[in-house]
């Protein structure tokens, strides 16, 4: 991939990196607006700031923000023209090994949210994600990465079960 430099001064970053921003923060944009959407039918039993749905809706509202940004920021620097260049040469991009990982990523976190939480207790599942992720990233040796996950997931559960007495999924 071509590699050259941004034209902006004191930029170190790759020139086909404004592209994949741009590409990016589309992606963030909407999975922010569908978040807001959700959070918007969430119940609220008192007041506004009390409902559960507060949260969801300032931090969604702050990423779509923030993508707003990078998207703007991108298409000053060529990102429209960056992107539509890289995305067609498919092979190419499809080789690409930053967007392999990146993809890999993403589909161990679709993974945790939309089929290991739903089948098994958070803890559990949180545990296997952690290790599963912590492995794929090559983090640590195997019993330092039995140890973090399990150590994590069980602080994240008893924080928010007996210190905050909020329920876990």
């Amino acid at each position: 991939m071509n590699q050259e430099k941004d034209a902006t001064p004191g930029s170190a970053r790759p020139a086909d990196v404004v592209g994949a921003d741009l590409v990016f923060s589309v992606f963030l944009m909407a999975g922010s607006l569908w978040t807001f959407s959700q959070a918007l039918g969430m119940r609220v039993y008192g007041r506004l700031l009390d409902a559960p749905g507060i949260f969801p809706m300032v931090l969604s509202a702050s990423i779509f923000f923030m993508a707003l940004v990078i998207f703007v920021m991108s298409l000053k620097k060529g990102g429209a023209r960056k992107a539509v260049h890289t995305l067609s040469r498919p092979l190419e991009v499809l080789r690409n090994q930053r967007l392999i990982r990146v993809s890999i990523i993403a589909t161990m976190i679709v993974l945790y949210g939309f089929v290991l939480i739903p089948l098994l207790s958070y803890g559990i599942a949180s545990f296997i994600f952690l290790s599963s992720l912590l492995w794929y990233l090559k983090a640590a040796k195997p019993l330092g990465i039995v140890v973090i996950s399990a150590s994590t997931a069980l602080i994240i559960v008893f924080l928010f079960r007996s210190v905050l007495h909020i329920p876990l999924p």
